[in-house]
């Protein structure tokens, strides 16, 4: 119980840093010795998260064109397509150490990428969106940051920071 707790505040505390908040779970688990979690566990708290960012910004999904509702749909895809055909696979990684080393040396390496971006305040489409949905598909993997790969992607694109 109380390691499911500590969990909890990882999550919590992780996940809207450009840091990978799975990784962080894999290693906390390990460290903690919790070897026998369900990997629903996972999922269950980052749908807490999903459900307070989706709460939090709900005036702002009503403003949504249909435009922009398409291109978010069509960036979701590719990660929830991998979610569901790989899910074996990604549950056996989310066990692994090594699996998450891995992922938090990709995410050194997607964020250092970063700093090659060029912002040239391009409009964002149907390509660049399904791109970024393929950055954050492969983001699913502990140790990879969703939100630093997906800006990482969108910054390489050319797409403009909204400050």
């Amino acid at each position: 119980m109380q390691g499911t707790i500590i969990l909890g505040l990882i999550q919590g505390l992780t996940e809207f840093l450009p840091i990978s908040s799975s990784g962080h779970l894999v290693l906390a688990q390990s460290v903690l010795g919790l070897t026998n979690l369900d990997p629903a566990f996972n999922v269950f708290v980052q749908g807490g998260t999903v459900l307070s960012v989706l709460l939090y910004f709900r005036s702002f999904y009503k403003k949504l064109t249909l435009k922009y509702l398409g291109l978010l749909i069509l960036g979701t895809a590719p990660a929830a397509i991998a979610g569901l055909l790989l899910k074996d696979k990604i549950d056996m990684i989310f066990s692994s150490m090594i699996g998450a080393a891995i992922g938090f040396f990709a995410t050194t390496i997607v964020v250092w990428l970063s700093r090659y971006a060029k912002s040239t305040l391009e409009e964002y489409n149907a390509p660049r969106a399904f791109i970024t949905g393929l950055a954050q598909a492969c983001a699913i993997l502990p140790g990879l940051t969703r939100s630093g790969t997906t800006i990482t992607t969108s910054l390489l694109l050319g797409i403009s920071p909204v400050s």
